[in-house]
């Protein structure tokens, strides 16, 4: 199962997002396997608030400009290209990815 939830925001660097309808948590970090962000500033402020617990896990930055509407034909195909190098996805079954 792959969750979807937002992170930081790259307007302004040191505020979570307010606008995400699930943000970044302790709880999430421990509950994923592979933790996916979009930039390198995400990348570095979730390794830096959850330092400890991302030990064991693999933190993986995509690289795609976090300035797509949620959504986006065009963010969901990227994003579905880079995850399937890392996790399987069936694509017949686009509900596959949690917005929750």
């Amino acid at each position: 199962m792959i969750r979807r939830c937002g992170s930081v925001s790259s307007l302004q660097p040191p505020i979570w997002r307010d606008d995400a309808e699930t943000t970044v948590s302790g709880d999430l970090i421990e509950w994923a396997d592979i933790v996916f962000v979009m930039e390198r500033a995400h990348r570095n402020k979730v390794s830096k608030k959850f330092k400890d617990l991302l030990r064991g896990k693999r933190l993986v930055c995509s690289g795609i400009p976090d300035d797509y509407e949620r959504m986006d034909p065009i963010l969901v195909r990227l994003l579905k290209n880079h995850v399937s190098q890392y996790v399987p996805l069936r694509s017949s079954h686009p509900q596959q990815i949690e917005t929750d």
